[in-house]
């Protein structure tokens, strides 16, 4: 039992993708069932670089990581089967081979590969369809100012100390923040796998926590 509890992680590393570029948040665990910020959140250009950001904080072993980019290639098609269940769900999503975005995917999949050699767990997530599930202002658009806001306010639900998150973090910031929340919310067994057999998504289960909240509703269309 000691062996197991050693493995269980205590950090939640959270990455949004972009080409050369890797937004990063990491959450450990706070009082009252809840989270706080482990260190100031960044940016890295790779994963080598984002590994000696976050160097020292905790052990590899110790961390889970969600990343916000697909990890696998479609066995047919343009789509994933974990793609199409988001379709049947009601969450809109790319497609993983969709222009530009290809390039993005292949990053993606190199980041995870370096970040699992170097020993921390790695799982692909998808901070909008986090926001839809955890009603975290699921109809402002991140793109906005106001919508960036309205999801600040609202991960403030979970996440102490959000002051270290610069008040003009941009969109791909707090998308990192999201992905990190999710592992942390399935490290508590509080997410579902939507899993084909060309991949895996992990979302939170719907009405995680009751919000005491109501987040504005900064726009008609989501994202």
């Amino acid at each position: 039992m000691d062996s197991q509890q050693l493995l269980l992680p205590t950090h939640f590393l959270g990455i949004d993708v972009a080409l050369g570029r890797l937004d990063f948040g990491l959450l450990r665990e706070s009082e009252n069932e809840r989270w706080t910020l482990a260190c100031r959140p960044g940016v890295a250009t790779d994963a080598e670089t984002l590994l000696a950001q976050i160097g020292g904080i905790a052990p590899p072993q110790r961390i889970l990581a969600g990343i916000d980019a697909p990890l696998s290639l479609p066995a047919e098609g343009a789509w994933r089967e974990c793609e199409r269940m988001l379709h049947r769900a009601g969450i809109a999503c790319y497609a993983p081979l969709g222009g530009a975005f290809a390039r993005v995917k292949y990053f993606g999949i190199a980041t995870a590969e370096r970040l699992r050699r170097a020993g921390i767990t790695c799982v692909e997530v998808y901070p909008y369809a986090t926001r839809r599930r955890l009603e975290i202002a699921p109809r402002c658009k991140k793109q906005t100012p106001e919508g960036r806001q309205a999801i600040r306010e609202a991960l403030c639900r979970f996440i102490d100390h959000l002051a270290e998150l610069p008040e003009h973090a941009s969109h791909d910031a707090l998308d990192a923040i999201l992905a990190a929340l999710t592992v942390a919310l399935a490290a508590r067994g509080k997410c579902e796998r939507l899993a084909g057999r060309d991949g895996e998504i992990l979302l939170p289960l719907t009405a995680t926590r009751p919000s005491p909240l109501s987040p504005p509703d900064c726009a008609a269309r989501p994202r």
